[in-house]
């Protein structure tokens, strides 16, 4: 089974990407002043287009060796090829070792290559339509709408 996986940030300040205000006022944007973040890891199989999803409070080591395992747990008893970037998380020792325990193979992409990564083209239109412009109540609701977002595309 082929996947591609990538991940992003989520920050509960939003990114600005536009704004509107009368010529020669400036622009009121209400924020709250704090920038909690997660990161949100996802995988498609580029076949069928099914994803699996998950959010992590950081993206470290032990954050994604918790994705391999919802990966395995989504796709059990099923060899499984997954195709990612060369972050520091995905080629540490630990990672690899985990990996080949789930019967991953990991088939790291050249560096500098993102538009070799399907998922990686999620993330720009996830952050445009979701998160952009706009404040959520909480960095978990800002989260939800972003996991409902990816798992809800056709």
């Amino acid at each position: 089974m082929l996947l591609v996986m990538d991940s992003t940030v989520l920050r509960w300040f939003p990114p600005l990407r536009a704004v509107w205000a009368p010529l020669g006022k400036q622009a009121v944007v209400p924020i709250t002043g704090e920038n909690a973040k997660r990161t949100l890891w996802g995988a498609i199989n580029p076949r069928t287009g099914k994803r699996v999803v998950l959010a992590t409070q950081r993206a470290r080591r032990e954050d994604f060796m918790d994705f391999l395992r919802a990966l395995r747990a989504a796709y059990p008893g099923r060899p499984l090829l997954l195709v990612l970037d060369r972050a520091s998380c995905h080629t540490a020792q630990k990672s690899q070792q985990l990996a080949a325990r789930l019967g991953i193979h990991l088939l790291l992409l050249p560096k500098q290559r993102s538009e070799l990564n399907c998922m990686d083209h999620l993330w720009r239109p996830l952050k445009q339509r979701v998160s952009a412009n706009r404040q959520y109540p909480t960095v978990e609701q800002h989260v939800g709408a972003a996991i409902r977002w990816v798992l809800g595309l056709s």
